[in-house]
Formats: C-alpha cells, structure tokens, sequence
C-alpha cells in the first residue's frame, strides 16, 4: 500500500506529492492577481446600477461600459 502522508502534498508546484516539470512562474500568478483585483475594483463603480449601458459584442452576447472599464 502506498503512503499517502507526503509531506510534499498539496504544495504549490506540485501534483499528487510530485514535483511539475514546468511549475507556474510566480511572477505571472503574481501579475494575473494583480489585474484582477485591478478589474474588480474598476466594476465595483458599476455594481447594481439600473442605468448600465449594455451593447452587443461581433457574436451578439452582451457587454457593458464596466466589462469594457476592467
């Protein structure tokens, strides 16, 4: 039976206790973080307001003035 208490478990990098060959760059996860709460706050200014303006994107589906904002 194999043991499953591997003290490398559930680490960053890693899978099922086994190191990745290519682990994500910290740098990257870092910037993409950053953007998004960059996003979040730009959409807060929009949040439940009834005089959203809402247009159609090329396919048709809808996109507001916060979507463009963030």
């Amino acid at each position: 039976m194999k043991n499953t208490s591997n003290s490398h478990e559930n680490q960053p990098g890693r899978i099922n206790g086994d190191a990745l060959e290519n682990p994500v760059d910290q740098e990257f996860v870092d910037f993409a973080v950053e953007a998004a709460r960059r996003a979040a706050q730009i959409t807060l200014k929009w949040y439940q307001q009834r005089d959203l303006a809402v247009t159609a994107k090329s396919d048709g589906s809808p996109v507001t003035e916060a979507d463009y904002a963030a």
